[in-house]
């Protein structure tokens, strides 16, 4: 994740934002990471579902913006 965002926002901000960000990116390696800092002990694991969710949603965003554009081309 990206150290200048976790500079500028709050923990727990910039974690939400930086995954959904990644979520654009990939999702299953965004979860994939987070699952793996609960089980190592370094982060919350409640937080982390949270980021999860987010990531997940982004990729489905992602999603939703290209069937639009392909929809509206037929």
């Amino acid at each position: 994740r990206s150290c200048i965002v976790k500079r500028l926002l709050s923990s727990k901000n910039a974690l939400i934002l930086s995954s959904v960000a990644s979520g654009f990116v990939s999702s299953t390696a965004t979860v994939a990471s987070l699952g793996m800092e609960v089980r190592a002990g370094r982060a919350d694991a409640r937080i982390n579902a949270g980021a999860a969710l987010m990531s997940c949603v982004a990729t489905l965003l992602q999603l939703l913006i290209i069937v639009a554009g392909v929809s509206v081309l037929w």
